[in-house]
């Protein structure tokens, strides 16, 4: 992130360990790329379709795209939509910014 935090940069990486949600998901370490405003106005346009497995798509493919590693190991793209649901959710909070990540305004990485 450049001074202030204020932009996101080409190829800036965040990561966040999510603690363990007992029954609903374990813990894990995650490695991402904020998605820019553009992108996430495009998920939501292809989230307004009617359909569930539309839905399903816009979400799995936007993980696909912005997730780099869970706990130090790449995503697999046919893997996203077998993620538990609360760590699904979790990780759409994280990629669109609902949610922020564990580093200072001085520790982001560009890479």
């Amino acid at each position: 992130m450049t001074s202030m935090n204020l932009f996101i940069d080409d190829g800036y990486t965040a990561t966040k360990c999510l603690d363990a949600d007992p029954g609903l998901h374990g813990a894990v370490d995650v490695a991402y790329r904020p998605a820019l405003y553009a992108r996430k106005l495009a998920w939501q346009r292809a989230r307004s379709a009617a359909s569930s497995d539309a839905v399903l798509k816009a979400d799995t493919d936007l993980l696909a795209e912005r997730i780099v590693s869970l706990n130090g190991q790449p995503l697999p793209k046919d893997k996203v939509a077998n993620l538990r649901p609360a760590l699904l959710a979790k990780l759409l909070d994280l990629v669109l910014s609902y949610a922020g990540s564990d580093e200072e305004s001085t520790d982001v990485k560009n890479f």
